[in-house]
């Protein structure tokens, strides 16, 4: 599925997130790519580190908490 607009992409990442269903979320342009799965555990994957560091460090301040967790792709 395709969306666009930040509205559009809040409802889908809500309705994904929501459920208990496996999915790749890929923005344009790609600073970072989301893996969830059923076992509600998000993964995300960036080629640097600051990329990575804009998605995860406002999570931690909302109060997500990081787990260790290898994923075994």
């Amino acid at each position: 599925m395709e969306v666009m607009g930040q509205q559009q992409v809040g409802a889908l990442l809500e309705a994904a997130l929501g459920d208990w269903v496996d999915f790749w979320f890929v923005p344009t342009p790609k600073p970072f790519v989301i893996y969830a799965d059923h076992d509600e555990y998000t993964t995300f994957f960036a080629s640097l580190k600051s990329n990575l560091n804009g998605v995860i460090e406002p999570l931690l301040k909302q109060g997500f908490k990081a787990v260790d967790y290898e994923r075994n792709l």
